[in-house]
């Protein structure tokens, strides 16, 4: 039998099943134990020791069993594996707290909104109603509480945005770009 299927049913869930191919070394193998498992229980004799050899092979075995014509492989001497498992364990904790960030700014969006902004952080709302929330431009003055009455903008600190710019690409993009610095320049300082 070059294969075999083994079947899982967790409580109530539906039964999960994959396919096993066949690892004659490793059903020897695993044989083997559970006959000297079978000795100590029929003898009433405890084990010494967990024969550590022997299940430190098995388990290097059982890395070659197919499972779903898929195997299990062994990554720790993979240097870019390592760095990248290390660099991952190290943030994981930021990536849980910026998941529970984003979970909390979708939640104040209101339900009538299709779009919700602010301190450089966009919300937005697709077709399924399914929120989401991205960098963004500021759009609008900022420092106003959308649920308060609106303070003046000098005492709400809010400053104006800065105005939008506007950029034709030609044949000579690059000489464009360059005229845009200069007039930026220009503009910050004053020349003319």
């Amino acid at each position: 039998v070059p294969y075999c299927y083994f079947s899982v049913i967790k409580g109530n869930d539906d039964p999960e099943f994959c396919i096993v191919d066949r690892n004659q070394t490793y059903i020897d193998e695993l044989i083997k134990m559970e006959e000297a498992f079978w000795w100590h229980v029929e003898h009433k004799v405890p084990p010494d020791i967990e024969p550590k050899g022997q299940a430190a092979a098995l388990e290097k075995e059982s890395l070659e069993v197919l499972i779903d014509g898929l195997r299990t492989v062994d990554m720790t001497t993979n240097n870019q594996w390592v760095v990248f498992a290390q660099e991952w364990q190290e943030t994981r904790d930021a990536a849980t707290r910026h998941e529970l960030l984003s979970k909390n700014i979708k939640g104040l969006v209101p339900d009538d909104a299709a779009e919700a902004f602010g301190s450089g952080v966009i919300v937005r709302r697709d077709r399924r109603n399914r929120r989401e929330v991205c960098l963004g431009p500021q759009r609008r003055r900022t420092g106003i509480d959308a649920h308060h009455p609106a303070r003046s903008d000098e005492e709400a600190g809010v400053v104006d945005p800065p105005r939008a710019v506007s950029l034709h690409i030609r044949e000579d993009s690059v000489a464009d770009l360059h005229g845009l610095a200069k007039r930026s320049s220009s503009a910050r300082t004053g020349l003319t």
